[in-house]
């Protein structure tokens, strides 16, 4: 049947040799991609769920919408994605909104570290400044970067903190075990 003549979606398109088919106007919500050449494809019309990525030339797909858990990422064009499930090694992380990476991969100077689980970051790479240190086990920060006087330290459980380091004028002394107060202070 003539595809000028019929419109295809009303059809079961996996009667028809798909390569016969005017891609244009067939409606691809219906069209098992893996049957269609996809360079063929305007892709902005597929929900991309459907298409094996493998198969896509990447640069014309609208990102967004793609699982990018499926795609080589050596072939996305950055810019339109937002990253969560990326590798990152291959992410210029200015672009990714770091939700769910392994973070061992993350220069962490670029990341908004609100935005981070801190369990999972090499702390010598966080600049202490932008974190809530509440939620970091202080034992694993090299102090050499944490200046406490920057540290809110009513929000620091204090039996992490080396008090040698802690200008105790901030301190509530009685959350302090006085034995381990230099008393000079």
């Amino acid at each position: 049947e003539d595809s000028d003549r019929y419109h295809l979606h009303k059809y079961h398109l996996n009667r028809y040799q798909l390569d016969r088919v005017e891609l244009i106007q067939v409606r691809l919500i219906q069209v098992e991609l893996i049957q269609v050449p996809l360079r063929q494809t305007p892709l902005t019309h597929v929900p991309l769920r459907q298409v094996p990525l493998t198969q896509v030339p990447l640069t014309q797909l609208p990102l967004t919408q793609v699982e990018l858990i499926q795609v080589p990422l050596t072939q996305v064009p950055l810019t339109q994605v937002e990253l969560i499930q990326v590798l990152l090694r291959q992410v210029p992380l200015r672009q990714v909104a770091l939700r769910q990476e392994a973070l061992r991969q993350i220069p962490l100077t670029q990341v908004p570290l609100t935005q981070v689980p801190l369990t999972q970051v090499p702390l010598t790479q966080v600049p202490l400044t932008q974190v809530e240190l509440i939620q970091v086990p202080l034992r694993q920060i090299p102090h050499t970067q944490v200046t406490l006087t920057q540290v809110p330290l009513t929000q620091v459980p204090l039996k992490q903190v080396p008090l040698r380091q802690v200008p105790l004028r901030q301190v509530e002394l009685i959350q302090v075990p006085l034995r381990q107060v230099p008393l000079r202070q």
